[in-house]
């Protein structure tokens, strides 16, 4: 199913562009990196969406946000702490920026506890890849 949504996509550049928090920077939960969208990182999301739905996976509701997760922070976190972070994501905005190439899409299941996250590959496929997939993916 992966790889089938991916025979047509050469690797393209990604561009990293600037720091963020969801939901908020009075109480972030997770900081993250904004992922430039040149049009193909839209288009990859839309085919794997159209994918997931065909399997019973509602498509997601909230906008296409294009971005890689540096951290989550625990909700026990003490406001300084929310402070320092928000102060250290304004000075590293004004020297990060970078490029990489995206030729791979890996699924991973993420486990999230109170000791923190933890993270499974479950899959991987190179882009214009075809091969037999083995993957069980349950849908809670």
């Amino acid at each position: 199913m992966l790889s089938s949504a991916l025979p047509d996509f050469a690797p393209f550049s990604i561009s990293l562009r600037r720091f963020g928090v969801f939901p908020n920077s009075k109480r972030p939960r997770v900081v993250w990196v904004e992922v430039e969208d040149t049009g193909a990182i839209t288009r990859l999301q839309s085919n794997l969406e159209g994918k997931f739905q065909n399997l019973g996976f509602a498509p997601e509701t909230q906008p296409f946000s294009p971005h890689l997760t540096l951290a989550r922070l625990k909700r026990e976190a003490e406001p300084a702490d929310f402070e320092r972070l928000s102060l250290f994501l304004e000075d590293q905005e004004k020297l990060f920026t970078g490029s990489d190439m995206l030729a791979e899409v890996v699924l991973f299941r993420s486990d999230l506890s109170s000791g923190g996250a933890r993270y499974t590959k479950l899959f991987s496929v190179q882009f214009g890849e075809s091969k037999e997939e083995t993957l069980l993916i349950e849908n809670n």
